[in-house]
Formats: C-alpha cells, structure tokens, sequence
C-alpha cells in the first residue's frame, strides 16, 4: 500500500467489503494540515462541492482559524455546501480508529484524509493514522500520500 500511496500523483480510493448506498454524498475530511490533505482535498474537490453535507473532523486541540480550512470552508460555503464541525479527542496511538468512529457517528460515507507516514522507513509502512483507518474501514476513505 505505501508504493501505492507514494509513487502515484491521484489520490486512491479504498472500499470496505460493504460499502455504503452512496459514496460522497456526505463526506468527512480528518483535518492535519499538509501536503498530503492538500492533496487530497484537490482530488476530492469536484466531490465535496456536490455534497449534501461536508463534515470536517478536528483534533481538539487545532485552530479553527487554520488558513487552508478557513480557505475550505470558504469554498464549500460559496457553494451553498453545508458544513460541520466536529472537535474529536484523537490522543493515543487509535487517532485512526477513533477518525473512523467519528465519521460513521456523523453519518459519513467517505473519509478524505491525507496519508502521513511518521518514520524514516516510511519507503515501508504508511504512518500510524493512516494504518489505523485501514484497519479499522467501516466506510469508504480517499487517501493521498
């Protein structure tokens, strides 16, 4: 999965073995600032503007005034897209599980997120967040390494 993530230039989308009726309709974004969710986000675009609604997962303790979410949410709101905040306590090594729980909480059929790897073989594995929404897929998740 990491060569996937790593030596394309779109994003992918990895489907659990029941998905949802609809993919997109209500997505979620895991909200952590970088080039891997500004990646994402560009290939998600076209999706999140012909949603019904777009629910943005937070960690508790990041900005709501973020530069690039505040840019988001500008874009979705110009475009007449319902959004939501939600504040999720991520702490301790199941912050995928717990991005997970939260989207399918909030009614999500589709995750957006960014795939962080964390170590320096990352050649290797994909990051512990990244690794930890996988093993846990109860929904669709568009990932960009």
């Amino acid at each position: 999965m990491q060569t996937v993530l790593v030596e394309r230039t779109s994003a992918i989308v990895v489907v659990p073995v029941e998905p949802p009726r609809t993919i997109g309709a209500r997505p979620a974004v895991a909200w952590k600032a970088g080039v891997q969710l500004d990646a994402a986000i560009d290939q998600a675009l076209k999706l999140l503007l012909m949603a019904e609604q777009v629910h943005v997962l937070l960690e508790a303790q990041q900005a709501r005034d973020d530069v690039k979410l505040q840019d988001l949410l500008t874009t979705l709101r110009r475009n007449g897209v319902p959004i939501e905040l939600h504040h999720v306590e991520l702490g301790g090594r199941h912050a995928g599980e717990l991005l997970v729980q939260a989207a399918y909480k909030a009614g999500c059929d589709l995750l957006v997120m960014g795939a962080h790897t964390q170590s320096w073989f990352s050649d290797l594995l994909i990051g512990g967040t990244s690794k930890d929404v996988l093993a846990h897929l109860d929904l669709p998740v568009l990932l960009h390494g």
